[in-house]
């Protein structure tokens, strides 16, 4: 059995090449004909769950509760393996702020340019979470990321560390499992931080928030306030970049991340 969890061709098309017996998606916003002959079952009206819902996760629990599979709870949920914690312990005790000692982590970049904030802006946040909480900072990321990072690792020797590259998918989980909070742009990191029960902060410019993720008391986020957010647009005016991150200062973001930490350590 195949259940397809979009709407579009791409996986209409692999389901069909399964050859599973049982194959179930839903109309598209197209209404493709030819969808009808690909599947055996097709789900004409997908129902919204009524808040509160993790927005993202519903767009495919609204799919599979009309097969009679559902959920009390939304919300994502990952675990870390024990292998997975230990490599990751020996990499903080190697090369991080050290075994057992309580930190925050940052995934101050994304896929794309639009969604990020200034380097020398995260080094400010960095640096009140250091002096209000002596808490150091431990930046994530891909090998592409780890220059970057290492720009605002630099001269805070200490407070702050740069693992970015350095760790597997997984034992990326496994250090924001053990952060003591996660701040971060619009990326994959929150995401993973939110499935962990990690507390979160995270910096939202032209992307819709409300489509993705749920606030609450130990999720926040940061959007500036501006008459055209969200836009959903990939820069201002084909640039590249956005105005609203520009422009966005690094007090909100610092203000609420100690007011996360002072809540949660208490």
């Amino acid at each position: 059995m195949t259940i397809d969890l979009r709407t579009g061709d791409r996986g209409a098309i692999l389901s069909f090449a399964t050859g599973a017996g049982t194959r179930i998606g839903c109309q598209g916003v197209k209404n493709q004909f030819w969808h009808e002959l690909i599947f055996t079952h097709t789900i004409r009206e997908l129902k919204v769950a009524p808040p509160p819902v993790h927005p993202g996760a519903d767009q495919s629990l609204r799919v599979v509760r009309e097969l009679g599979i559902n959920t009390t709870n939304s919300t994502p949920k990952l675990y870390i393996a024990a292998d997975v914690s230990h490599a990751a312990n020996t990499l903080l005790a190697q090369a991080g702020p050290g075994a057992g000692i309580k930190f925050v982590t940052i995934n101050p970049f994304s896929r794309w340019k639009y969604k990020e904030w200034d380097n020398r802006k995260w080094g400010e946040v960095i640096d009140r979470i250091w002096e209000a909480h002596h808490l150091p900072a431990v930046l994530i990321g891909s090998v592409e990321e780890a220059a970057g990072c290492q720009e605002i690792v630099t001269g805070r020797e200490g407070r702050a560390f740069n693992l970015a590259g350095k760790t597997t998918l997984a034992e990326l989980a496994a250090v924001i499992s053990a952060s003591s909070l996660h701040l971060g742009v619009d990326s994959a990191a929150p995401h993973i931080a939110v499935a962990l029960d990690t507390p979160t902060v995270t910096i939202h410019g032209p992307t819709d928030w409300r489509a993705w993720r749920i606030v609450d008391e130990r999720h926040r986020i940061i959007s500036p306030e501006m008459d055209c957010l969200p836009c959903n647009k990939t820069g201002c005016e084909g640039s590249g970049s956005s105005k609203c991150l520009d422009e966005l200062a690094s007090e909100p973001v610092a203000r609420v991340a100690l007011e996360l930490l002072g809540s949660t350590q208490q």
